[in-house]
C-alpha cells in the first residue's frame, strides 16, 4: 500500500481504509519466511494486521502481526 498525501485523501484516511478490507476471521496469504501461508484474521489496528497461521504439524497456531500491504486476499 502506497500512502501519499494530497488531493486523493490523508495518509490515516488511506491507512484506515486498508484496514477496511480485512475482517475478522478472513482468510489471507501472508509471507513466514520463505514460504506463503494462509492465515485468519483475528485482529486489525490501524496499520497493522494479526494473523493465526496454523502449521502442519505444529500442536498450536502462530500468531504474528503485519502492517496491512503485507498481507493479500
Amino acid at each position: 500500500m502506497s500512502v501519499t498525501r494530497g488531493r486523493s485523501g490523508s495518509a490515516k484516511s488511506k491507512t484506515h481504509a486498508a484496514n477496511q478490507a480485512f475482517t475478522l476471521g478472513s482468510s489471507v496469504k501472508v509471507r513466514f519466511g520463505k514460504r506463503t501461508f494462509d492465515a485468519k484474521v483475528i485482529e486489525c489496528h490501524k496499520d497493522r494486521v494479526t494473523v493465526e497461521i496454523s502449521i502442519e504439524g505444529a500442536s498450536d497456531p502462530l500468531i504474528t502481526s503485519y502492517r496491512s500491504d503485507e498481507v493479500t486476499t
